[in-house]
């Protein structure tokens, strides 16, 4: 018989691995959401319009800058993504929150 204590334990478990993951591999691509993104001014931007995510060197390290169309920037790809997405240039917003407390975000997709 399960005691009270280990469903709880168990539950608690679940939780934390399955909130645990900031960005998540869909059958479509990738899904992940922009770092950085507080530091840099907010951008008109709906869910669905596109991006762009522009190679550059951040301290001697290859990264993805994400950029609006317009060439506006928005923060960067999440260092541990940078090598899965080698080839990627584009994707698009999939939910931003602007008025997000305590900063706004975005979350990116990627077709893949």
């Amino acid at each position: 018989m399960i005691n009270r204590r280990s469903v709880i334990t168990y539950l608690c478990m679940m939780m934390v691995s399955l909130r645990g993951s900031r960005y998540r591999r869909a059958a479509s691509g990738y899904s992940f959401y922009v770092a950085g993104a507080r530091y840099f001014p907010r951008q008109t931007l709906r869910v669905g319009d596109p991006i762009v995510l522009q190679p550059t060197l951040v301290a001697g390290e290859a990264a993805f800058r994400v950029e609006t169309v317009g060439g506006a920037p928005l923060g960067f790809v999440p260092k541990m993504l940078v090598p899965r997405l080698a080839n990627a240039r584009r994707a698009h917003v999939d939910a931003l929150a602007l008025d997000g407390v305590p900063w706004g975000w975005y979350r990116i997709s990627l077709a893949g």
